[in-house]
């Protein structure tokens, strides 16, 4: 994979030179790959905003680590070398499908009315997360992981701001209201 370079405190991996100390990139030549130097440099990390909590300490923390883990795949593009992309795809898509499965869990048990149609909106999204890992494992270039990375950025965004954002004020009025929220989850149960 790699070698160790010669001078003191640098490792080499092909395109990419090392600080070992601090793991910092020193330098890197992502043309030796198809790549511009300046072509990823706009994937500033997505970072976790206040305002996307849903207010489950659980859907929260789920909700943080996946941002982490897409900030994560994004350094992945302008910091190493193409060779693992594909696995950092998919263990992304595999943590959705696990987020996917607690959060269907807390929606059912709160008595969200969506429910089912939020189980099918994250069929969609981990059939597109396929398509994405399809495509990550066959890419060959920094221009091909970069798209790759944007579209899951996008659609990890919409998600969260579009879809869970839509139950926050559902688990809100759970808290405040707990009795006729019971009353709803009996009816989901039914």
């Amino acid at each position: 994979m790699g070698h160790a370079n010669r001078v003191a405190g640098e490792r080499s991996f092909g395109v990419v030179k090392m600080d070992s100390r601090t793991n910092r990139l020193l330098q890197r030549d992502d043309t030796q790959f198809g790549g511009r130097p300046d072509e990823a440099s706009n994937l500033k990390p997505i970072g976790w905003l206040k305002s996307l909590e849903t207010g489950n300490v659980k859907i929260d923390s789920e909700h943080r680590a996946l941002v982490a883990q897409c900030d994560a795949l994004s350094r992945f593009v302008t910091d190493l070398p193409p060779q693992g992309f594909g696995i950092a795809v998919a263990e992304l898509k595999s943590a959705m499908a696990s987020h996917f499965v607690s959060e269907a869990k807390v929606l059912l048990s709160t008595g969200f009315e969506r429910v089912h149609a939020r189980r099918r909106e994250h069929k969609k999204i981990l059939a597109q997360m396929e398509e994405l890992l399809v495509k990550a494992e066959r890419a060959k270039n920094m221009a091909e992981h970069t798209e790759i990375v944007r579209a899951i950025r996008n659609l990890l965004i919409e998600t969260m701001i579009r879809h869970d954002l839509d139950f926050k004020s559902h688990l809100e009025f759970v808290a405040e209201y707990p009795l006729v929220a019971a009353r709803g989850r009996r009816r989901n149960q039914a």
